[in-house]
């Protein structure tokens, strides 16, 4: 993309980290984007070609049903590669394998197929024989896949002992004498300048290859809890860091989602560190979330500060980058502890903040720095400036929305002029399962974001929600079966928008304040996956009887791919407020469909007499 330099791109007030090497500049990058765009288009076409095909041998919801089970194993077989870190390699392995099962025996061309997945493991395998970054550098490398990220160390002259992520510098580890001569330090000597007795625990949030936790023995803390989202990173410093850290029996590791491990901590903490935690990377892909998002709210920095002894300390540091993402920690740490952070070091971007539990309270109203809003758990982009949708996401959406329009016109053109008109009632029906594509795969994303806040933004916990929506989706399609209602009932809209009305009226953080995770799990699954069953059940009440299934399936994905351009919308509103967009899209789907209905039973009315007349 065009802008992005070696450190970071900003775009209208949204930061992203990056590899890139140089800045770029429009004409050189916009090419290769455009490029990938559409040979994606074009695979994903071909595959879709053949779907469309499979999908008329079968009823609607049978054929529903073998495309829902399919996905089921995508899941499965990502968690089981996620579990065991399975290289790219092996992924395009078995994706070839399955290919060549698939593939029919009478293709005479057979082997180019072939050759090609051949030649995307033989890829995968050169890839992971050099530093993703440099070519030139293969000696002593490692190369891990975490379930989030490619992950690289290297230890080579030049580049001691260092960690790289999908081809991005991350982590360096250091010798003592390094780190007691770094901004690791900064802080147990600001303890000391302050004649305050030493730290005796600390909990370490992001605790990466180690470099915090050494730091930490070296100034004699006699308990730590370090709290590390990647066990590949985790795995690197245990065995690599010169101090060895984690193999202090004073060190007690977690991996988990830092948020998470702080919501069921009973332990209080002399020192909480923030550390370095930058994960640049998403949840997922149909959001705008990082792993760290909810870490850096005000209610997840009033959770630590709760967690903190009598005397105790938070501090923060990183390289922010911007000016006004320290703004807007600090703003944070105000409004959540009501105390004023003191920035006790400072090198160019880098900066270290640090709040105490026993430092005076702000007396007077909290000043926030102008032209920024504060993340909260509703909004939680702390590499976002304020709350909008940068230019080049209203971009996205106007080509997404001009892309379906245009192609339901060029369709249409089309039937005329084979003769295939289709009716009002079902041009009605197409635009109702567009609509609906929009409207769920906005409601997947809200379980999702829930369920990561609530129990934490790890890989584990995105894939039960994955699992859990597309088994909800199976259900609605054995219940419509079951049931033969023969219209759509009402009933289950006002279902619908009630349940996914849920969160303008109860917000989550009720939810947080429960003890118990058992209980806490099923009010939330109430709370989350209501919604999404009832709308499997208008989409399965809709589609099972429908003649052209295969072509409202499409218009169905193609409505997904407009809802996740429309997410963006959480970037200005928030997302308990994406509920009324799923509302209102709901309403509109309802609408269409009555009106689809009526028409459909108006014409069969109108040509029943005539017809009746022929056979007298």
């Amino acid at each position: 993309m065009p802008g992005f330099d070696s450190f970071q791109g900003e775009f209208d007030g949204d930061l992203y980290f990056t590899a890139t090497k140089n800045l770029t500049g429009v004409q050189s990058s916009y090419l290769p984007f455009v490029a990938c765009f559409a040979f994606v288009v074009l695979i994903f076409s071909l595959v879709s070609q053949r779907t469309a095909k499979l999908f008329q041998r079968f009823e609607p919801l049978t054929a529903d049903t073998l495309d829902i089970l399919g996905s089921i194993a995508g899941i499965l077989s990502f968690l089981l590669i996620s579990h065991f870190q399975l290289p790219a390699s092996i992924w395009f392995g078995l994706c070839g394998l399955i290919f060549l099962l698939a593939m029919p025996r009478s293709m005479a061309w057979a082997a180019l197929p072939i050759t090609l997945a051949g030649g995307l493991v033989a890829l995968a395998i050169y890839q992971d024989g050099h530093l993703l970054s440099d070519e030139t550098k293969k000696e002593n490398l490692v190369v891990k896949w975490s379930p989030y990220q490619k992950v690289e160390f290297l230890d080579v002259e030049g580049v001691p002992q260092s960690i790289f992520v999908n081809g991005i510098a991350h982590q360096t580890m250091k010798p003592d004498h390094k780190l007691l001569n770094s901004f690791y330090q900064t802080h147990y000597q600001d303890r000391k300048d302050q004649n305050k007795p030493a730290y005796r625990s600390a909990l370490i949030i992001g605790s990466g290859s180690g470099n915090d936790i050494a730091t930490a023995l070296i100034n004699e803390v006699q308990d730590i809890d370090a709290v590390e989202i990647d066990p590949a990173i985790a795995a690197i410093g245990k065995k690599f860091h010169p101090l060895q850290p984690y193999a202090d029996p004073r060190v007690h590791l977690t991996i988990d989602d830092g948020r998470a491990f702080m919501q069921r901590s009973k332990k209080k903490y002399d020192l909480i560190i923030f550390a370095l935690t930058d994960s640049i990377v998403k949840v997922s892909s149909m959001s705008q979330l990082r792993l760290e998002n909810f870490l850096f709210t005000e209610q997840a920095v009033a959770t630590a500060f709760n967690l903190l002894a009598d005397d105790g300390d938070i501090v923060f540091y990183n390289l922010y980058r911007k000016d006004w993402i320290v703004g807007k920690i600090e703003g944070m740490i105000k409004k959540a502890t009501h105390r004023n952070p003191r920035l006790i070091y400072r090198l160019e971007d880098f900066a270290v903040l640090k709040v105490g539990r026993s430092d005076p309270e702000i007396q007077e109203p909290i000043a926030i720095q102008a032209g920024i809003d504060l993340p909260e758990d509703n909004w939680p982009f702390l590499y976002l400036k304020e709350k909008s949708i940068p230019s080049y996401y209203l971009y996205a959406m106007l080509v997404i929305m001009t892309l379906i329009g245009s192609l339901f016109v060029v369709l249409r053109k089309r039937g005329e002029k084979e003769g295939v008109i289709a009716t009002r009632p079902f041009i009605l029906t197409k635009w109702a399962f567009v609509m609906m594509g929009m409207a769920f795969l906005l409601l997947q994303t809200k379980s999702v974001i829930q369920f990561s806040l609530l129990f934490g933004t790890t890989w584990i916990n995105s894939s039960i929600v994955f699992l859990s929506v597309l088994t909800l989706i199976l259900l609605a399609n054995w219940t419509a079966q079951v049931f033969k209602a023969k219209n759509l009932h009402w009933g289950l809209f006002i279902a619908l928008v009630g349940s996914a009305s849920l969160p303008l009226f109860i917000p989550l953080s009720i939810l947080l304040e429960i003890e118990s995770t058992g209980l806490r799990v099923v009010l939330a699954s109430l709370f989350t996956f209501s919604p999404i069953f009832f709308a499997n059940l208008i989409f399965s009440f809709s589609f099972r009887t429908q003649k052209a299934a295969e072509q409202l399936f499409g218009w169905n994905l193609l409505g997904a791919m407009a809802g996740g351009v429309l997410e963006y919308f959480s970037m200005l509103l928030g997302y308990n407020l994406l509920a009324v967009v799923v509302m209102v899209l709901y309403a509109a789907v309802f609408m269409l469909l009555f009106r689809a209905q009526s028409e459909s039973c108006e014409k069969l009315d109108t040509e029943m007499p005539d017809r009746v007349k022929e056979i007298a």
